[in-house]
């Protein structure tokens, strides 16, 4: 196609309006992880506030958590069994009501075969995103202070919902490593960090 003079204020305003759109997304991102990163702290400091521990799904297979979920789980565990006089772990994620895997029930049951007494554990079959997982976090079981276990790419978006959204919270980073497929979550992330932003600003209700 070509073009010719009249079009190029046309594309002088495209062009504008993806640069001006590209500087706003890194703009958002770095804020957002800035912002929570005094927040994260190690699993040995996490473990002496005694906090709720909040685990973030991130997928079952045949009744087993993906690797990424597993070492979520490991961590949280970890948590758990350091912190002196026990804390409550909440599995949050999707409880199987679209026809997928219950991931919840998953974590939950890896969960007691390491070690975690079943009472300690709470399920929330409902946080179907990191958002909504925040967000009944404290409004649906009623914690104004956790800590949430996530890979370190994804735990400022939880942090800054969670601080934004009126808790006093902190985070603790899984085991980190390239999964496969992870460039195309990185990318999703760097998008979602805008999408989350803008709901934790206006405090939007599930």
């Amino acid at each position: 196609m070509k073009f010719n003079g009249k079009h190029k204020p046309i594309l002088f305003l495209i062009g504008a309006i993806i640069l001006f759109g590209a500087a706003l997304t890194a703009i958002i991102n770095v804020y957002v992880c800035s912002h929570v990163s005094k927040n994260i702290v190690t699993a040995e400091e996490a473990a002496k506030e005694e906090n709720c521990v909040v685990v973030l799904g991130a997928g079952v297979r045949n009744g087993n958590p993906t690797p990424m979920l597993k070492d979520r789980l490991d961590k949280a565990i970890e948590i758990y069994h350091l912190t002196e006089n026990g804390c409550t772990l909440l599995m949050s994620g999707n409880g199987g009501a679209d026809g997928t895997e219950d991931e919840v029930t998953t974590m939950r049951q890896y969960a007691i075969e390491n070690g975690v007494k079943e009472e300690d554990i709470i399920v929330d079959p409902w946080g179907l995103s990191t958002y909504e997982s925040m967000y009944r976090t404290i409004n649906e079981f009623g914690y104004s202070k956790f800590t949430v276990v996530t890979q370190m790419y994804h735990l400022s978006r939880s942090l800054y919902s969670a601080q934004k959204l009126g808790a006093e919270v902190i985070g603790v980073p899984a085991l980190e490593v390239r999964y496969s497929g992870q460039l195309i979550r990185d990318i999703r992330e760097v998008l979602a960090r805008v999408k989350d932003f803008g709901l934790a600003q206006i405090k939007y209700d599930i």
